[in-house]
């Protein structure tokens, strides 16, 4: 299977985004592994118990201090790595 390929616009004044990944729209249970921390606009993730499934993902923005902004991004992404 595809890895999940995510991407999304870069947020002014963003030292890193944590974007977290999971199988619920809230992402209330995020896959194993996510959160993850990047200072990327682009993730490409191979989970290693991913399958045919929707998946919810959202990209929140921190600055150099660690405060966090508003949650962005919030999309849904097939399991077979493309973004609908």
């Amino acid at each position: 299977m595809n890895p999940l390929m995510l991407k999304w616009s870069s947020v002014p004044r963003t030292f890193k985004y944590s974007v977290t990944v999971a199988s619920d729209p809230n992402l209330a249970t995020p896959l194993a592994g996510f959160p993850i921390l990047t200072t990327a606009t682009t993730l490409s993730y191979q989970p290693p118990d991913l399958k045919p499934d929707t998946y919810y993902w959202s990209v929140t923005p921190q600055d150099a201090r660690g405060n966090k902004g508003a949650r962005r991004t919030s999309a849904r992404s097939s399991g077979t790595g493309r973004r609908s």
